[in-house]
Parts: C-alpha cells; sequence; structure tokens
C-alpha cells in the first residue's frame, strides 16, 4: 500500500513522538490514535487533561500504529497505518488497512479492536479529551460516567 508523512514533535528527551488527538464538529469528527506494536496502549509523555485537540504526547517507533478516523454524516473513514520510520520532524507512515463505504479492505488484526473503537468514539462524541487510549483503560472509565 502507500507512504505518507506526517510531522512528528520532539519530547523534552529528544524522541519523536505523535499527537492523540480528537475534534468534533456538529456533524463531523476527526481522531487520532496511537497503538503500540501488539496494538497495546502505549505510554504517554505528556497528558494534556484540559479542553484542547491535542490530549497526550505519544513517542512512537517503528512498528507502532497510527488509527485515523474520520466521521461525517453518519460514515466513518477508518486509516490504519504502521510507522516505518522516524527521522527529524517527520513520522513515515506505511497505510496497512483502511474502512471505507462501510467495508474493510481486508479483516483488522483483532490485537487493533480497542484503538480502532476508541478512533470510533472519540470522533463521534464532544468533549472526551479526557478518554485517553494512552493513559488507562478508557471502557472501564466509560462504565463510570
Amino acid at each position: 500500500m502507500e507512504t505518507r508523512l506526517l510531522f512528528a514533535e520532539k519530547t523534552k528527551s529528544g524522541l519523536t513522538a505523535l499527537w492523540e488527538k480528537s475534534i468534533r464538529l456538529e456533524n463531523a469528527g476527526h481522531s487520532v490514535i496511537i497503538a503500540n506494536k501488539n496494538g497495546e496502549k502505549p505510554k504517554a509523555t505528556f497528558v494534556k487533561l484540559q479542553n484542547s485537540i491535542k490530549h497526550a504526547l505519544i513517542p512512537v517507533h517503528i512498528g507502532y500504529y497510527v488509527i485515523q478516523t474520520k466521521f461525517k454524516d453518519g460514515e466513518f473513514t477508518h486509516l490504519v497505518s504502521r510507522v516505518l520510520k522516524t527521522e527529524g520532524e517527520f513520522v513515515e507512515l506505511e497505510l496497512v488497512n483502511f474502512f471505507k463505504n462501510g467495508r474493510w479492505f481486508k479483516q483488522p488484526d483483532s490485537s487493533l479492536s480497542s484503538a480502532i473503537d476508541l478512533a470510533k468514539y472519540k470522533s463521534t462524541n464532544t468533549n472526551q479529551s479526557k478518554i485517553l487510549y494512552a493513559a488507562w483503560d478508557w471502557k472501564e472509565h466509560l462504565q463510570k460516567i
């Protein structure tokens, strides 16, 4: 599949990092969730708990996953990419799967199901900056609110 570049941040210790983030508008939303190479939640180096589009700064490494979800007019689009390279201000991603028009290109790896579920949730709900994949078990948190 195709590759592309994303702008990255540098942590105080010099690691290349991306933001877990989301925004929800009236009938559209967008979220970015990052998972490690096993599909598990990674460790964030910085977390913003106030209302912000950017929620957690996460150092990324080769093999990590970036799930980008868009929601518009009742339809989801998911891009599931794997980190190929981290260099300077950029992260090179390889698209490994996508969901469009109600169908996956191929069945997603089951290890990514929690990250994909959260990406959907964050793209369709307002004020979800405190629901962080990187920070804690978000499904358990939702049961409490």
